[in-house]
């Protein structure tokens, strides 16, 4: 039972090694769709990706859909994930801005 919590988790923090991380580029691009949103809100909301989706499935890199396909998942898995209206909003403007930031740095 240990050993199989062991590898879960392993597998679930290995997942998370792609998922972009919080920094002063994926600040400026997501300002760029939300004018308010903080660097605290983003890095929170980079949390609440990883730990309410990986929960029931593998983590999606930001770059698997394009925007509109991200807003309809975030529609139809915020009341399977538990979130607020303000925390997918606000899950989406990170998703959306690391989204930006991988295409635009890509060859």
């Amino acid at each position: 039972m240990l050993t199989a919590c062991a590898v879960s988790i392993a597998a679930v923090m290995a997942g998370c090694g792609g998922i972009p991380r919080v920094d002063a580029q994926l600040v400026s691009e997501a300002l760029r769709h939300d004018p308010a949103i903080s660097t605290t809100t983003l890095e929170s909301s980079r949390a609440l990706y990883i730990a309410r989706c990986s929960s029931c499935h593998a983590l999606n890199q930001p770059t698997d859909y394009p925007p509109d396909e991200w807003a309809m998942w975030m529609r139809k898995m915020t009341p399977k994930a538990k979130l607020t209206p303000d925390e997918a909003r606000d899950m989406l403007t990170y998703i959306l801005a690391a989204r930006a930031v991988f295409i635009r740095a890509s060859p």
